[in-house]
């Protein structure tokens, strides 16, 4: 796989955030500030080893909800990833999916994140039917919390058009490309402005790639 291409199924996770906050701030606050900004430790000076620290404070801290110790499993799977294991980032995204469905958060937007993030590192784990299967199961929760024509149903439109590519289904493929790319683009937003020119620009290529 290219590094182009592996950025590509990366953009989708949207796991991005700033140095982190101090240690005085609660773990829920750091935890809810590293999942949502931008840039991500992972990819700064002694970024994987504050992923770490936090997924470790998260496993000890008792009483935290489920959904903060789901979202330090998928910063700390982005880490190991980043390392080059994407099956421990896979395992980490499988244990916060058993997480929401043991208690009972299954229908939930961050279910369909936790999906999103598994179908990459089971994509990049060689696992590509396997990852369509969940990105077609995460794209039904994208749809229903974010908007049928929501840029994040379109990302992982284009992540399942990537997949179909792997596995030679190229009608498929393209299809999805236009789909998605349409929700990505600056023409689909009010503003006219692309909501992640970097995934858009990479996705396009894989899609000139697919073309």
């Amino acid at each position: 796989m290219t590094r182009k291409l592996k950025g590509a199924m990366l953009a989708s996770a949207m796991l991005l955030m700033p140095v982190m906050a101090a240690a005085s701030t609660s773990l829920h606050d750091r935890l809810q500030a590293a999942y949502v900004a931008d840039p991500s430790p992972v990819y700064l000076p002694e970024g994987q080893a504050q992923l770490k620290a936090l997924y470790d404070e998260a496993l000890r801290t008792k009483g935290l909800q489920p959904e903060d110790t789901v979202r330090a499993m998928l910063l700390y799977a982005v880490a190991v990833n980043e390392k080059g294991d994407a099956e421990a980032g896979l395992g980490l995204a499988t244990d916060a999916e058993a997480l929401l469905r043991k208690t009972g958060r299954a229908d939930s937007d961050l279910m369909g994140e936790v999906l999103r993030d598994k179908s990459v590192y089971q994509t990049l784990s060689g696992q590509v039917e396997a990852a369509l299967e969940t990105q077609t199961a995460a794209l039904v929760l994208t749809r229903k919390y974010n908007g049928d024509d929501s840029p994040e149903a379109g990302k992982l439109m284009c992540s399942m058009a990537y997949a179909y590519g792997l596995l030679g289904r190229l009608g498929d493929a393209l299809a999805y490309y236009d789909d998605g790319l349409k929700r990505m683009s600056s023409d689909h937003d009010a503003d006219g402005k692309y909501t992640d020119p970097g995934s858009y620009a990479a996705n396009l290529g894989n899609y000139a790639g697919q073309l």
